[in-house]
């Protein structure tokens, strides 16, 4: 969970978007967090699979209109 706190604190800087536009990787990995552990639906865990898609979701607002797509 400390990942998604590392995340919205940084979600607000360029930087952080430079290195989401540089490597789409981050955002496959969080989609992939989110469709491989669908076992958490219903559990105590469940809330890490709603912090990965509010992260997921937060970087809609990126300029880069390829990193967009992918997020989308």
């Amino acid at each position: 969970n400390n990942i998604f706190v590392a995340m919205a604190g940084h979600s607000q800087t360029k930087a952080f978007y430079d290195v989401i536009e540089s490597d789409s990787s981050y955002i496959h990995r969080l989609s992939g967090f989110i469709t491989n552990n669908e076992w958490a639906i219903g559990t105590d865990s469940e809330q890490l699979l709603g912090n990965a898609a509010r992260e997921l979701a937060r970087l809609v607002k990126t300029e880069d209109a390829e990193t967009r797509k992918v997020v989308v």
